[in-house]
């Protein structure tokens, strides 16, 4: 699944924008419940948390997350750093 959020200003009411674009994703709540999900985050964090917020509320954990870094050789390509699934495997 790849949700594009497009240009979202700052200075709005982005929250209902980001919850719209994930109910578009056509998965039912079990679905939701039984898929892996692996999130590359958003580069502004605002965005980011309300993201991992709707996410966390649809499966019911935090979904594994790939942590990125810019590549040294061309400025709009990241490469794949680590893909953190402890917060979605821990236990309360």
């Amino acid at each position: 699944m790849d949700v594009q959020l497009g240009t979202i200003a700052e200075d709005r009411n982005f929250i209902a924008n980001i919850v719209k674009a994930i109910e578009k994703i056509d998965l039912s709540p079990v679905q939701w419940q039984a898929s892996s999900i692996v999130a590359i985050p958003a580069g502004y964090s605002a965005i980011w948390s309300v993201v991992l917020a709707e996410i966390h509320g649809r499966l019911g954990y935090f979904p594994d997350v790939v942590h990125v870094r810019p590549s040294s050789a061309f400025r709009m390509v990241w490469n794949a750093r680590s893909v953190d699934s402890s917060v979605a495997s821990s236990s309360p």
